[in-house]
């Protein structure tokens, strides 16, 4: 299992995909800003987002380079530096095009501001990467653990049929000739009805024994491997927790516009957006108690659960547009937009996160209990073909055949007449005895009650 610290220290640490997932929203995050800064022209705080991103880029590839030379992998420290780096480098930048386009720059705010956006985004979108490849890893590892299962179950078949071409020979070239034999000898050497009826009961047996006769080993069905599902994880949380999970959210999306609000709109703007957070947060949390008691598809259940998201941060966003004396400015309309993308994408690395957590607990408890069942299963159908190894390896070389030919020899010396009668009882009882015999070892190849062989 991949641990917090590996996350954040290792190749997760600085990775494109993470800049790739993030930069939509903080970009908009950036014009959510700037929008009240006074700039002359948009193109200003385009601008000033594009510089942000390529200094966030360079500063980040920079401490992971060093990092990575000097101890072979980004360390928690350089990845703290990383972080808090990233944050000095948008302020600085953000500032630098303010100060450019004249206006006030505001150095420690923007510093500060985007630090504590930097440790709250960028630790949970490198956790939920980290464990969504953990999670690829260990479901190509319970695929293997399935086609290595498959493999030995189609050894286990093809071997099977080796053994029952090579018993039909065996049977083809000595048991059923020699049961011909004793047959044919029988008719025409026994002349007792009592000692016929007796004798031809026993081979009877022996020919039933032989048809039914099979080397093919049957062991206890495939092993079921557990089902562990990733989109039920996913809406697990909400489902389980609902208030906790939507409180949370809130105070994610809280943390990245209120510093501004209270900036540019002091306590009052403030205050319409922490209220317009909490309807969103209310709705969520209702949202989750609805969809806890809707029996559905998980599947369906997961796209719910992940609209119900956006749709919360619509409402609060619809709030904001129904308080009196609300105006839609240039600002306002992009936070009207923000809101619930911010209040959607925070529920889902939340999800994402407590979700792969727990399902890869999940799957890597079923990996290693997938592992064992395919090591008893190896373990069954080597036991099972050794067996019918030894069977049909008695089948071919042991007393059976020496059993049978004897009674076909006996019968046949009967059969010629150049027996008297005083040693007739004698042989007729060998070769009752030599057919209880081989009877008795073709019933003993079969291993009924080990379960098999038949």
């Amino acid at each position: 299992m991949v641990t917090t610290a590996q996350a954040f220290s290792g190749r997760w640490a600085a990775n494109r995909r993470s800049w790739l997932l993030t930069f939509i929203p903080i970009s908009l995050l950036v014009v959510f800003q700037e929008l009240s800064s006074s700039f002359p022209t948009f193109g200003w705080i385009v601008l000033s987002a594009l510089l942000q991103s390529i200094a966030m880029a360079v500063w980040a590839l920079t401490v992971a380079a060093i990092s990575r030379a000097l101890t072979g992998r980004v360390t928690l420290i350089a990845s703290g530096i990383m972080w808090t780096g990233i944050g000095v480098a948008r302020g600085v930048v953000g500032a630098l095009v303010a100060l450019a386009a004249g206006v006030d720059p505001d150095w420690v705010y923007r510093i500060c501001f985007w630090i504590a956006v930097a440790w709250a985004l960028v630790p949970i979108v490198t956790y939920v990467l980290a464990k969504a490849d953990e999670s690829r890893g260990l479901l190509s590892q319970r695929d293997a653990a399935k086609r290595s299962l498959a493999a030995l179950e189609a050894s286990h078949i093809e071997s099977g049929d080796a053994r029952a071409e090579r018993m039909a020979e065996a049977l083809d070239d000595s048991v059923r000739p020699a049961l011909e034999e004793i047959r044919a000898g029988l008719a025409t050497g026994v002349h007792s009805p009592s000692d016929f009826d007796e004798l031809r009961a026993r081979l009877d047996t022996l020919t039933e024994l032989t048809s039914s006769f099979s080397v093919t080993p049957q062991v206890a069905s495939q092993p079921h491997l557990r089902r562990v599902s990733l989109l039920r994880a996913l809406t697990g949380f909400e489902l389980r927790r609902p208030v906790y999970a939507a409180l949370i959210t809130g105070v994610m999306t809280s943390m990245l516009l209120l510093p501004d609000a209270i900036r540019f709109g002091g306590w009052m703007r403030a205050t319409e957006i922490a209220l317009a957070v909490a309807v969103a947060v209310a709705v969520a949390i209702a949202g989750g108690f609805l969809l806890r008691r809707f029996r559905s598809r998980t599947w369906l259940r997961t796209l719910l659960g992940r609209g119900s998201g956006l749709v919360a941060g619509t409402a609060g966003a619809a709030f904001l547009v129904l308080l009196p004396g609300y105006r839609l400015g240039a600002q306002e309309i992009a936070l009207l937009v923000l809101l619930p993308i911010l209040f959607a994408g925070a529920s889902t690395v939340l999800a994402l996160a407590v979700g792969l957590w727990s399902s890869n607990g999940e799957l890597a408890l079923a990996l290693e209990a997938d592992q064992r069942a395919l090591d008893r299963r190896r373990d069954e159908l080597r036991a099972a073909d050794d067996a019918a190894a030894q069977s049909l390896l008695a089948l071919v070389r042991g007393d059976l055949n020496g059993r049978l030919a004897a009674s076909a020899m006996a019968l046949a010396f009967l059969a010629d007449g150049s027996v008297d009668d005083a040693r007739r009882p004698a042989i007729l009882a060998g070769v009752r005895a030599h057919l209880e015999g081989a009877a008795a070892e073709l019933d003993a190849l079969h291993v009924p009650d080990g379960g098999l062989l038949r």
